[in-house]
Protein backbone atom coordinates (compact mmCIF):
# COMPACT_ATOMS: atom_id res chain seq x y z
CA UNK A 1 0.00 0.00 0.00
CA UNK A 2 3.54 2.77 0.68
CA UNK A 3 3.68 2.42 -2.95
CA UNK A 4 0.15 2.55 -4.13
CA UNK A 5 -0.57 5.65 -1.65
CA UNK A 6 2.86 7.15 -2.90
CA UNK A 7 1.40 6.42 -6.90
CA UNK A 8 -1.92 8.28 -5.90
CA UNK A 9 -0.20 11.79 -4.18
CA UNK A 10 1.62 12.20 -7.29
CA UNK A 11 -0.84 11.81 -9.79
CA UNK A 12 -3.32 13.71 -7.98
CA UNK A 13 -0.28 16.32 -7.42
CA UNK A 14 0.45 16.60 -10.92
CA UNK A 15 -3.47 16.46 -12.13
CA UNK A 16 -3.37 19.61 -9.22
CA UNK A 17 -0.29 21.51 -11.08
CA UNK A 18 -2.15 20.68 -14.26
CA UNK A 19 -5.31 22.41 -12.85
CA UNK A 20 -7.32 19.13 -13.27
CA UNK A 21 -9.27 19.43 -9.81
CA UNK A 22 -12.06 16.65 -10.82
CA UNK A 23 -8.51 14.33 -11.80
CA UNK A 24 -6.87 15.60 -8.69
CA UNK A 25 -10.00 15.11 -6.35
CA UNK A 26 -10.29 11.71 -7.87
CA UNK A 27 -6.81 10.20 -7.14
CA UNK A 28 -7.29 11.91 -3.49
CA UNK A 29 -10.25 9.97 -2.63
CA UNK A 30 -8.04 6.54 -3.84
CA UNK A 31 -5.29 7.93 -1.75
CA UNK A 32 -8.19 8.47 0.92
CA UNK A 33 -8.90 4.75 0.94
CA UNK A 34 -5.74 3.72 1.65
CA UNK A 35 -4.78 6.04 4.52
CA UNK A 36 -8.27 7.25 5.85
CA UNK A 37 -8.44 10.24 8.64
CA UNK A 38 -4.78 11.93 7.18
CA UNK A 39 -5.48 15.37 7.57
CA UNK A 40 -3.50 16.51 4.71
CA UNK A 41 -5.67 14.29 2.50
CA UNK A 42 -8.44 15.70 4.22
CA UNK A 43 -7.74 19.09 3.88
CA UNK A 44 -7.05 18.72 -0.17
CA UNK A 45 -10.20 17.01 -0.32
CA UNK A 46 -12.03 19.78 1.02
CA UNK A 47 -10.11 22.41 -1.15
CA UNK A 48 -10.78 20.18 -4.38
CA UNK A 49 -14.34 19.78 -3.18
CA UNK A 50 -15.31 23.48 -3.24
CA UNK A 51 -13.09 23.81 -6.56
CA UNK A 52 -15.72 21.51 -7.83
CA UNK A 53 -18.42 23.39 -6.26
CA UNK A 54 -19.24 20.77 -3.39
CA UNK A 55 -18.95 22.87 -0.30
CA UNK A 56 -21.49 20.69 1.34
CA UNK A 57 -19.06 17.64 0.50
CA UNK A 58 -16.16 19.80 1.81
CA UNK A 59 -17.88 20.49 4.65
CA UNK A 60 -18.37 16.46 5.43
CA UNK A 61 -14.11 16.20 4.99
CA UNK A 62 -13.49 19.24 7.69
CA UNK A 63 -15.74 18.07 9.95
CA UNK A 64 -14.63 14.59 9.96
CA UNK A 65 -10.96 15.94 10.72
CA UNK A 66 -12.42 17.84 13.58
CA UNK A 67 -13.42 14.96 14.96
CA UNK A 68 -10.76 13.00 14.69
CA UNK A 69 -8.97 16.27 16.09
CA UNK A 70 -10.48 18.44 18.09
CA UNK A 71 -7.32 20.35 19.26
CA UNK A 72 -5.83 20.67 15.24
CA UNK A 73 -6.11 24.60 14.70
CA UNK A 74 -5.84 23.97 11.26
CA UNK A 75 -9.10 21.93 10.84
CA UNK A 76 -11.37 24.43 13.15
CA UNK A 77 -9.93 27.32 10.45
CA UNK A 78 -10.83 24.97 7.54
CA UNK A 79 -14.42 24.42 9.29
CA UNK A 80 -15.00 27.72 10.12
CA UNK A 81 -14.04 28.89 6.35
CA UNK A 82 -16.26 26.29 4.75
CA UNK A 83 -19.01 27.52 6.99
CA UNK A 84 -18.79 30.77 6.01
CA UNK A 85 -18.89 30.35 2.47
CA UNK A 86 -21.69 27.95 2.86
CA UNK A 87 -23.44 31.11 4.62
CA UNK A 88 -23.72 28.83 8.39
CA UNK A 89 -22.11 32.28 9.87
CA UNK A 90 -23.10 32.19 13.56
CA UNK A 91 -21.56 28.17 13.15
CA UNK A 92 -18.81 29.64 12.02
CA UNK A 93 -17.71 32.62 14.28
CA UNK A 94 -18.30 29.62 16.72
CA UNK A 95 -15.46 27.44 15.22
CA UNK A 96 -13.83 30.85 14.97
CA UNK A 97 -14.16 31.01 18.74
CA UNK A 98 -13.07 27.54 19.20
CA UNK A 99 -9.51 28.51 17.18
CA UNK A 100 -8.73 31.54 19.49
CA UNK A 101 -9.47 29.14 22.13
CA UNK A 102 -6.61 26.65 21.04
CA UNK A 103 -4.69 29.45 19.80
CA UNK A 104 -4.97 32.99 20.82
CA UNK A 105 -2.63 34.84 18.48
CA UNK A 106 -3.84 33.45 15.50
CA UNK A 107 -4.68 36.24 13.11
CA UNK A 108 -6.86 34.42 10.82
CA UNK A 109 -9.42 33.64 13.27
CA UNK A 110 -9.69 37.15 14.34
CA UNK A 111 -9.83 38.53 10.43
CA UNK A 112 -12.58 36.05 9.53
CA UNK A 113 -14.23 36.92 12.69
CA UNK A 114 -13.66 40.30 11.19
CA UNK A 115 -15.29 39.27 8.09
CA UNK A 116 -18.24 37.53 9.23
CA UNK A 117 -19.53 40.44 10.76
CA UNK A 118 -19.11 42.69 7.85
CA UNK A 119 -20.30 40.13 5.80
CA UNK A 120 -23.66 39.94 7.59
CA UNK A 121 -23.19 43.01 9.36
CA UNK A 122 -24.96 41.18 12.00
CA UNK A 123 -23.98 43.51 15.03
CA UNK A 124 -25.50 41.07 17.76
CA UNK A 125 -23.52 38.49 16.69
CA UNK A 126 -20.46 40.97 17.08
CA UNK A 127 -21.36 42.28 20.17
CA UNK A 128 -21.86 38.58 21.57
CA UNK A 129 -18.17 37.42 20.68
CA UNK A 130 -16.93 40.83 21.77
CA UNK A 131 -18.55 39.38 25.37
CA UNK A 132 -17.00 36.24 24.87
CA UNK A 133 -13.67 36.93 23.48
CA UNK A 134 -13.13 39.95 26.29
CA UNK A 135 -14.29 37.45 28.88
CA UNK A 136 -11.40 35.19 27.68
CA UNK A 137 -9.00 38.05 27.06
CA UNK A 138 -9.32 40.68 28.66
CA UNK A 139 -7.72 43.30 26.78
CA UNK A 140 -9.38 42.66 23.56
CA UNK A 141 -10.57 45.48 21.71
CA UNK A 142 -13.10 46.06 18.91
CA UNK A 143 -13.42 48.98 16.84
CA UNK A 144 -16.34 49.54 14.36
CA UNK A 145 -15.97 52.06 11.79
CA UNK A 146 -19.07 54.10 9.71
CA UNK A 147 -22.36 55.21 10.40
CA UNK A 148 -26.17 54.31 9.14
CA UNK A 149 -29.06 53.53 10.39
CA UNK A 150 -28.68 51.01 12.47
CA UNK A 151 -26.03 52.79 14.83
CA UNK A 152 -28.02 53.72 18.08
CA UNK A 153 -29.55 50.06 18.16
CA UNK A 154 -26.26 48.79 18.19
CA UNK A 155 -24.66 51.49 20.70
CA UNK A 156 -27.67 50.09 22.89
CA UNK A 157 -26.26 46.68 22.71
CA UNK A 158 -23.03 47.39 23.51
CA UNK A 159 -23.86 49.61 26.43
CA UNK A 160 -26.42 46.72 27.48
CA UNK A 161 -23.56 43.62 27.28
CA UNK A 162 -21.64 46.43 29.51
CA UNK A 163 -18.68 47.08 26.75
CA UNK A 164 -18.51 50.34 26.34
CA UNK A 165 -14.65 50.60 27.00
CA UNK A 166 -14.16 47.26 25.18
CA UNK A 167 -16.32 48.11 21.65
CA UNK A 168 -15.34 51.50 20.12
CA UNK A 169 -17.45 52.91 17.33
CA UNK A 170 -15.13 55.52 15.92
CA UNK A 171 -18.08 57.00 13.49
CA UNK A 172 -17.17 57.63 9.43
CA UNK A 173 -13.42 57.83 9.05
CA UNK A 174 -11.99 59.42 5.52
CA UNK A 175 -8.45 57.43 6.48
CA UNK A 176 -9.74 54.11 7.28
CA UNK A 177 -6.78 52.60 5.81
CA UNK A 178 -4.74 54.42 7.79
CA UNK A 179 -6.59 52.94 11.14
CA UNK A 180 -6.69 49.54 9.81
CA UNK A 181 -2.74 49.78 9.34
CA UNK A 182 -2.02 51.20 12.93
CA UNK A 183 -3.70 47.56 14.57
CA UNK A 184 -1.89 44.55 15.68
CA UNK A 185 -3.14 41.45 16.52
CA UNK A 186 -2.50 42.53 20.16
CA UNK A 187 -4.53 45.84 19.17
CA UNK A 188 -8.24 46.62 18.75
CA UNK A 189 -9.61 44.79 15.93
CA UNK A 190 -10.61 46.91 12.87
CA UNK A 191 -14.26 46.27 12.19
CA UNK A 192 -15.29 48.54 9.32
CA UNK A 193 -19.24 48.60 8.70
Amino acid sequence: TGHLATYYFLLAEKASMAGDATAAYQAYQKLAELEPGTPQILDKLAYLAVRLGDVDRALQYAKRWVELNDKDVDAHVLLGRLLSISRDHQTAAGEFEKVLALDRENEEAYLFLIDLFVAQKNFGLLVESARRLHAEIPSARFRIAGTGPQQEALRGQIDAAGLQKTVELIGERADIDAVLRGFTKRAALPVCA
